[in-house]
């Protein structure tokens, strides 16, 4: 059985048409990236996932079809990293961070778990009391993604984290999602950076206008030249 299951599942907005009939499967552990220009359906279908949108269709998760509660979605595990990191500006990191584990009660894995971020991201560490609003995009980005860890996550959903950063900070970005499949956690990556994703993730999804017009793995991505440079330029 797979760990996440969609079945025909669509969003739609006043009347038109977000994601159309979307299906697919991911297995524990596994890593997924979403790509596709804006306006794909990328982030609705994350929405959907993280039941901040409603949706027709069926979701299964961890064995269980996925409750319509955003509260319920995050205690079973499935957590999103929002796009444009929607931190608390004026709370310092140690609290945003908090904020992540909001709704836990286990305080002895939470102290872990606030260690482990700290010694991936030690920049964090370095600004525990700093406001969040006064870090750069890189640190906010990576304190976006260390509140998530906070929450637990079974599959952690990244949307667009590397929108507006230098290669330099999608490099460390790498080695820190990287390190977070390590401790079992299963990602799925909406992009439109392909060679950012593509260091994350051995199977692709690409969308347009709601729709899937490519699923497999990147090298069968590679071997398509047509989507390849309609899509992301490449030749």
């Amino acid at each position: 059985m797979a760990f996440l299951e969609l079945d025909h599942v669509s969003v739609h907005y006043s009347g038109s048409v977000a994601v159309q009939r979307m299906s697919l499967s991911l297995e524990r552990g596994a890593s997924l990236s979403i790509l596709g220009p804006n306006g794909a359906g990328k982030s609705s279908l994350l929405r959907a996932l993280s039941r901040l949108v409603d949706s027709g269709g069926t979701i299964r998760f961890d064995g269980k079809e996925l409750p319509r509660d955003p509260t319920a979605v995050v205690r079973v595990g499935l957590i999103q990293c929002p796009e444009r990191r929607r931190l608390f500006p004026n709370m310092s990191v140690a609290d945003n961070l908090g904020l992540g584990a909001f709704l836990r009660k286990d305080s002895p894995r939470i102290r872990e778990d606030l260690e482990w971020v700290l010694s991936v991201m030690p920049r964090l560490g370095e600004r525990l009391r700093q406001r969040a609003g006064t870090l750069s995009g890189g640190e906010q980005q990576m304190l976006a993604i260390g509140r998530s860890v906070m929450s637990n996550p079974k599959l952690l959903l990244l949307d667009e984290p590397s929108q507006g950063l230098a290669q330099i900070i999608k490099d460390t970005l790498t080695e820190v999602i990287h390190h977070i499949r390590q401790r079992g956690v299963s990602v799925v990556i909406a992009e439109q950076d392909a060679g950012f994703a593509a260091s994350l993730s051995s199977d692709v999804l690409v969308m347009e206008g709601g729709e899937e017009v490519f699923g497999g793995s990147w090298d069968q991505l590679a071997g398509n030249p047509t989507l390849r440079q309609s899509y992301f330029g490449l030749v």
